[in-house]
């Protein structure tokens, strides 16, 4: 329904039709002057040429009679109507004016307490974001959904994956059926692990064993090689350190940085759609890390990796040590 204050014709209610009751209007009026013109000419004529009495009387008072009202519609149509209209149509445009301020200043006034959230919401709506969480049990129990229909692949992008294949939260196990459920259907399944030689040198920062994140890293693989059967083709391991845990569907990605200190499990995390920015950008920049050069295919044999781990630990070791032995390192320390 139309609000009264965008009603600004009103006063058009009063004005001529425009099309044919304007048409018909003007015909009128130059019928009648022609009609009364005509009868003031032959009265005009009967009385000089034909030397009548009363007849040139009577056409000439005709001829008034009926010119006048042609010629008086005529001037009204011409000059005044518009000025009339205008002058009607002034309250309804200053009325609708007055009205659009009001408006605008009670828009103004309802939305002021609100801009910054709004102006967040925007921000918000352009990377993509859909929520926030402050862990990552909470964002992988709300990203289930995205999972289960996903029919395309879904890559998972993580140090270890001990939390996701091992902890026995619910929701941790809703994820592990849902994998499962999905490699039974044919989806591709796709893990993108740190390598345990640069594992290692992350060890120190979570409190742990140089040898630690390492044997998780290989226990991992073993259950997703036995338990899972998932193709060796489909796991890869990464010669970088961790930056962001992630799992990417068709739509929609979970992402969780590593912060320098402790866990990613147990930092922030966020749900991303594929309509903003921040999908795009890590999709090009951190999921196609599979692709590169240093994205390495497994050993053929996992023993080996497991046997190679206290190798890894000691040159971690004697990487720390040549950098704490740098005058930087000794200066900061002091």
């Amino acid at each position: 329904m139309e609000p009264a204050v965008a009603r600004t014709g009103a006063a058009s209610d009063n004005a001529p039709e425009a099309s044919n009751s304007s048409g018909s209007q003007q015909l009128t009026a130059i019928i009648l002057t022609v009609l009364g013109l005509f009868s003031i000419l032959a009265g005009a004529y009967t009385r000089h040429v034909l030397q009548q009495s009363w007849v040139p009387e009577v056409f000439i008072a005709a001829g008034v009679a009926t010119a006048a009202p042609g010629i008086l519609s005529y001037l009204y149509r011409k000059y005044m109507l518009r000025e009339i209209k205008a002058e009607l149509q002034r309250p309804a445009q200053e009325f609708k004016n007055a009205a659009l301020q009001i408006l605008s200043d009670a828009a103004d006034a309802v939305t002021a307490p609100y801009r910054r959230e709004i102006t967040l919401l925007t921000a918000a709506g352009q990377a993509g974001l859909i929520c926030p969480y402050p862990s990552r049990k909470e964002a992988i129990k709300a990203f289930t959904p995205y999972l289960e229909k996903e029919k395309y692949e879904i890559m998972l992008v993580a140090c270890s994956l001990r939390g996701l294949l091992k902890e026995p939260e619910e929701e941790y196990a809703d994820v592990r059926r849902i994998l499962r459920a999905k490699r039974d259907a044919k989806v591709p399944l796709r893990f993108l692990i740190t390598h345990p030689i640069v594992a290692a040198l992350r060890a120190k920062q979570e409190n742990r064993g140089y040898c630690d994140i390492g044997v998780d890293i290989v226990d991992s693989l073993r259950c997703l090689l036995n338990d899972w059967g998932i193709p060796r083709d489909d796991i890869k391991l990464y010669l970088g350190t961790p930056t962001c845990f992630g799992i990417k569907t068709a739509e929609a990605m979970l992402l969780n940085t590593y912060p320098y200190m402790m866990e990613a499990f147990d930092s922030p995390c966020m749900i991303v759609q594929k309509a903003g920015y921040f999908y795009e950008r890590f999709h090009s920049s951190h999921f196609k890390a599979w692709a590169t050069e240093i994205a390495l295919p497994l050993p053929d044999k996992l023993e080996g990796l497991m046997e190679a781990l206290s190798s890894y630990a000691e040159s971690a070791r004697n990487l720390r040590a040549q950098a704490e032995g740098t005058p930087f390192a000794r200066a900061a320390s002091t």
